[in-house]
């Protein structure tokens, strides 16, 4: 298959290319959508488009579409779309992107409250037009909704949908080896839909397909107490830790070093099921593990799940201070940085936001440091907008910040960056979902989101933020 070799000097096949365009347009989506640009919007459809919700039936059309969508907002005008979990299968100039979503929606003083969140997943199709990609089947299906029900439409009632996605064996990296052929797409890549399809085939209990992702002789460890051995074993344990009807693990903050046969990952995991009592339990943290090269493919050796908190559960002790081996693991994870496998611009800036995020819940100071050019220009606007002026002020009041806090997670999804004229110079911009204790109250979990945006700039190979902004949307107990 003809590839082709980017700006950093990795080679991507046209099935990988395949796949980051399609992602990267659901991203566009989304921000159009969110951001009420019909024009940009409608440009990510093709004329004969079909919608289909639980909650808003069928649409056929992308005109029809457009004019739904603009009566929607009317009644509920901020809006965020947070996708996690993409995985896409290509077929020629046809394609499948199957993801979970997060749907916050927020209305200033509504009566009932300002503030709902919807869960579910989108089954979307994609078609090659003129050498584009477009979407030509949108498909929402919700699990749950939770808040203000005047924001938000019913949930369907009947049977528990079919799941998004089964997991490794479910034509595994975008159907490259669909043939039996080896995959067409980078070692990341097949790691990241690796644990990906771990994960789903959890939720959705496939047990079978859950042991399929590990070694034989592989180990896991589930709260950091409940060590499993042997892929089997890991499976029933993983999958009897999933809700009876449905679960939703929420992958965001993606680490991932490929060196030679062996490759570390982590990341962050937030957890929503049914609680057994009509009710949703939300549950957060991290996921790491290890992941080798064998004759099957890539297989995950090690595996561990570190819940830090519970929203039903009030937090009296910073549980990332009383576990320092989970502190320990934002060094662990960057311990390779020099030797892993390099990607594209897109891949490099977006993993710049990731150690941003990682260093600064984990209490990792010395890479936190790292992110930032000595003169970076910071915004970070909550009531107000406070600006810091280079590294050291900035370093000083961001970490003192964090200590005002037990716990503190940034789920970042929606990760859009843009190259400019300059090739060492990229935008930036993403959606921020964060789960925190607040001063004042430190036994209570609160929810809390917004948008980064920033510019990165690379000096001698080194990729930092040059300038980082923080707009936050909303933020409430629940």
């Amino acid at each position: 298959m003809d590839g082709k070799t980017g700006a950093t000097g990795v080679y991507q096949t046209q099935l990988e290319a395949d796949i980051d365009a399609i992602k990267n347009l659901m991203k566009r989506y989304t921000w159009s959508l969110d951001s009420k640009d019909w024009e940009k919007l409608e440009s990510c459809f093709t004329d004969d488009i079909v919608f289909e919700a639980s909650d808003m039936g069928r649409h056929p059309g992308a005109r029809n579409l457009i004019e739904k969508f603009q009566t929607r907002v009317v009644r509920v005008p901020i809006r965020r779309h947070s996708v996690y979990n993409p995985y896409v299968r290509v077929d020629g100039d046809t394609a499948e992107f199957t993801a979970y979503i997060l749907n916050s929606r927020m209305r200033p003083r509504a009566p009932g409250g300002d503030f709902s969140l919807a869960g579910g997943y989108y089954r979307n199709s994609f078609r090659r037009e003129n050498g584009q990609w477009k979407m030509s089947a949108l498909r929402w299906h919700g699990f749950f909704i939770e808040g203000n029900p005047r924001l938000d439409p019913k949930l369907p009632s009947g049977p528990a949908p079919e799941p998004v996605m089964t997991g490794p064996k479910d034509s595994p990296w975008g159907g490259a080896n669909a043939k039996g052929g080896a995959p067409d797409v980078s070692a990341s890549l097949q790691v990241r839909d690796l644990y990906t399809g771990m994960i789903r085939a959890l939720d959705a209990g496939v047990a079978g397909d859950v042991a399929a992702a590990f070694t034989t002789d592989a180990k896991a460890n589930l709260q950091g107490d409940r060590e499993v051995a042997g892929a089997q074993a890991i499976a029933e344990a993983f999958t009897a830790a999933g809700g009876d009807r449905w679960t939703m693990h929420l992958l965001s903050n993606e680490k991932l070093s490929v060196v030679g046969e062996e490759a570390r990952f982590g990341t962050y995991v937030y957890k929503v099921a049914p609680d057994g009592n009509g009710k949703n339990a939300h549950t957060g943290g991290i996921m790491t593990g290890v992941a080798r090269r064998t004759q099957a493919g890539w297989k995950i050796a090690e595996c561990s799940i570190h819940f830090l908190w519970d929203r039903a559960i009030p937090l009296f002790e910073d549980p990332i201070k009383k576990r320092p081996e989970v502190a320990a693991l934002v060094s662990w994870l960057w311990e390779h940085e020099a030797e892993r496998d390099k990607g594209t611009v897109q891949d490099e800036v977006t993993a710049l936001l990731w150690k941003y995020t990682w260093s600064f819940d984990l209490y990792n100071r010395e890479q936190n440091v790292d992110c930032f050019a000595e003169d970076v220009d910071v915004a970070i606007t909550l009531d107000s907008t406070a600006r810091h002026y280079g590294r050291d002020d900035w370093t000083i009041a961001n970490l003192a910040g964090r200590q005002r806090q037990m716990v503190t997670l940034h789920y970042v999804s929606n990760v859009v960056v843009t190259e400019t004229y300059n090739p060492d110079i990229a935008e930036i911009k993403a959606y921020v979902t964060t789960r925190r204790t607040a001063p004042g109250e430190p036994g209570r979990v609160m929810i809390a989101g917004g948008h980064y945006f920033g510019t990165a700039e690379r000096v001698n190979g080194k990729w930092q933020l040059a300038t980082f902004s923080f707009v936050r949307s909303h933020g409430a107990f629940e």
